[in-house]
């Protein structure tokens, strides 16, 4: 059954044969981790007997279709097209397994170009350089390689000492999204490559302190002595 359905209702998963999958035309390549997918591409399955083919786009929110085909192949002859039939569809899955098989390893470009977030392909154009701003890396929440936290964490203290805000620093350097550079900051902590900051320090010196209490000030008195009179009024008179 599947979770949000409405009460009652059971919709079955359709099952998706082998996907294949080509790069589009004009289709460049998005770094994500320590992979490049191409930011366009066209993947096809079957699904409990219909062909589905669709075009997929990497946006802001990753990558996903923005057109999707089904056909009945056996046509007047097979199950129609119905309401029930594209709620097994499995647009994600399809998505995923194409992008299982077009992704290839990206390999930094930053010590050549000085450029933040450059990186090449392989079995691309070697004169080809890459950049941009990288998307989400699939499988968010998962535990991230060793060697990519330790790359977090001195990012993190080369930042700290030269006083510039350190999660915005490995947004930029890693380069990743804001959410995901605060992510894997956590990350490094749980690893013991930092620890716990408070006031922008961070290492061995770092250490909580309570803030100080807030002192009372009870402001400027109200109390008016009538003998002084209000403004705009005479002083009281003694013996009055």
């Amino acid at each position: 059954m599947i979770m949000g359905a409405p009460h009652g209702c059971r919709y079955r998963v359709g099952m998706t044969g082998p996907v294949t999958a080509r790069i589009a035309d004009r289709a460049g390549w998005i770094r994500s981790g320590d992979q490049a997918i191409p930011s366009r591409f066209h993947a096809a399955a079957t699904v409990d007997g219909f062909d589905v083919t669709l075009f997929a786009v990497v946006g802001e929110r990753g990558p996903g279709a923005i057109s999707v085909t089904i056909e009945q192949p056996r046509a007047a002859l097979g199950e129609p097209v119905t309401h029930r039939v594209l709620r097994k569809l499995t647009i994600d899955q399809i998505v995923r397994d194409a992008l299982r098989q077009l992704s290839r390893p990206a390999i930094s470009a930053e010590s050549e170009t000085g450029i933040p977030g450059t990186f090449r392909v392989e079995g691309d154009d070697p004169a080809s350089v890459w950049g941009g701003r990288p998307v989400p890396e699939p499988g968010r929440g998962k535990r991230t390689d060793a060697a990519r936290l330790a790359r977090v964490a001195g990012i993190y203290r080369e930042a700290v000492s030269a006083g510039r805000p350190p999660v915005k620093a490995i947004a930029e350097l890693l380069p990743s999204s804001r959410s995901t550079a605060g992510r894997l900051v956590g990350q490094a902590r749980k690893a013991g490559l930092l620890s716990e900051t408070a006031r922008g320090r961070t290492g061995a010196d770092a250490r909580t302190e309570p803030e100080p209490a807030a002192r009372w000030d009870p402001g400027s008195s109200i109390f008016i002595d009538p003998s002084r009179g209000l403004p705009g009024y005479p002083a009281e008179e003694e013996g009055e």
